[in-house]
């Protein structure tokens, strides 16, 4: 593997990491409004969705509840989302700068087989796939065309 890729897996690995705690964050976040607004009001907090508006009215942050799992959905003033979704076996997290001129995002996915972190340019093309599975891993490069640039699939895992 070429420096250059073994500097890009690293950097992707350092995100990863970082979006672990991000998630660890938003859950405490999420604790500390429900012990807040059941301080305020004895017994149990329930609904199917709940949303958290700022003191302009806009939406900020929506955590929603259904049969097969739960999502949540944060937006900052200049167009920045998080979004936390678990359901039938499934965990993704997704996290996008949005502005005029941009819309880098970053996507992390495990669904019980195969684990995927994806990360797009400022315009949003997907850029570089990182993935691994029980017997393999891999890397893929995408060109500003969305063809494969490298393809380093199949790469046993180091023992």
């Amino acid at each position: 593997m070429s420096e250059a890729l073994e500097a890009e897996v690293r950097s992707l690995q350092s995100q990863l990491r970082r979006m672990r705690g991000a998630q660890g964050v938003v859950v405490l976040a999420l604790v500390a409004v429900g012990v807040s607004a059941a301080a305020k009001k004895p017994g149990k907090l329930q609904a199917q969705e709940i949303e958290l508006v700022d003191a302009g009215g806009q939406v900020r942050a929506t955590f929603s509840a259904w049969e097969t799992g739960t999502t949540l959905f944060l937006t900052g003033s200049g167009g920045a989302m998080v979004h936390l979704e678990a359901n039938d076996g499934e965990a993704s997290l997704k996290m996008r700068t949005s502005g005029i001129t941009s819309a880098a995002a970053v996507s992390l996915s495990a669904d019980g087989t195969v684990s995927k972190l994806h990360l797009a340019d400022p315009i949003g093309n997907p850029r570089v796939a990182l993935g691994a599975e029980a017997d393999k891993a891999w890397v893929r490069t995408i060109d500003a065309t969305g063809l494969v640039f490298t393809d380093l699939g199949g790469v046993a895992p180091a023992p």
